[in-house]
């Protein structure tokens, strides 16, 4: 479960200014369809992301996300 043995996706979440999120993107498939949407649907139901320490939301969130972590 580790390198290819561990399927991982590259992700872009676009947010309002008020921290909703606007859509999400794949970036990078893992490989595995289901897995990339259900990861995609699980990001924009995050909705509002949490507020950053310095109170502003930025644009966009770049992130991965791995299938065994």
């Amino acid at each position: 479960r580790n390198g290819r043995n561990n399927p991982t996706l590259s992700y872009r979440a676009d947010l309002n200014s008020d921290g909703t999120v606007r859509s999400v993107r794949i970036l990078r498939s893992s490989g595995i369809a289901l897995f990339d949407d259900a990861v995609q649907k699980g990001i924009a139901k995050c909705s509002p992301f949490p507020k950053p320490p310095n109170g502003r939301y930025p644009s966009y969130i770049d992130g991965e996300y791995r299938m065994y972590e």
